[in-house]
């Protein structure tokens, strides 16, 4: 079994927005061994990746996110070539956080997410939205009571790929859907400057 991989990663201030701009490249090789009737096999599993953050602070009242991410895997058997396979996966999301009066914040994420190359029916693009609504209080506003709706279209799934040496199978796990929550946090801050 071999196995090999390289990411890269370039971080430069974008001072047009008040953001940062993040770079990330990923590349990956792994071959693993296995027998057929008594035949010995490699499956070899190249993966490429590329992604992109754009990170703001516009302010101390708002901030957001922006990211994307394109993967790309190839598969190659070198005794069955019926298990030869390319994939790839698409990821591109977003945050917003806004404190807009007196300590009320709104907050959403938002991610999209695509799957191609798959086995038949696994093919899928869904979206999943949170978002939330709370109120900060307390000395300093270090308390923070906060409603918010987790996957609100109710579209979240779970999808993956597992790569053997004789198969691969692709696998739809059941997740939770939508469903709300009320939360309380509260910062400790005691740290004091000399």
């Amino acid at each position: 079994y071999r196995s090999a991989s390289m990411s890269f990663s370039l971080g430069f201030p974008f001072y047009l927005i008040k953001s940062n701009i993040n770079l990330n490249t990923y590349a990956g090789y792994s071959t693993l061994p296995g027998m057929t009737n008594g035949r010995s096999m490699f499956t070899n599993n190249s993966a490429l990746s590329q992604g992109i953050v754009i990170g703001s602070n516009i302010s101390e009242k708002m901030d957001f996110t922006l990211s994307y991410t394109f993967r790309y895997n190839i598969i190659k058997n070198t005794l069955q070539s019926s298990l030869n396979n390319n994939y790839y996966t698409q990821q591109a999301s977003g945050r917003w956080t806004w404190e807009f009066w007196k300590g009320f914040v709104f907050s959403t994420t938002g991610t999209y997410y695509n799957y191609s190359g798959l086995s038949d029916g696994y093919d899928q693009n869904y979206f999943l939205l949170n978002a939330s609504f709370g109120k900060k209080f307390l000395k300093d506003n270090r308390g923070e009571l906060k409603f918010g709706v987790v996957d609100a279209l109710n579209q979240n799934k779970s999808l993956s790929r597992n790569v053997t040496d004789s198969y691969y199978e692709d696998v739809n796990s059941l997740v939770l859907g939508r469903y709300y929550m009320v939360t309380f946090t509260y910062a400790i801050r005691n740290f004091k400057m000399k």
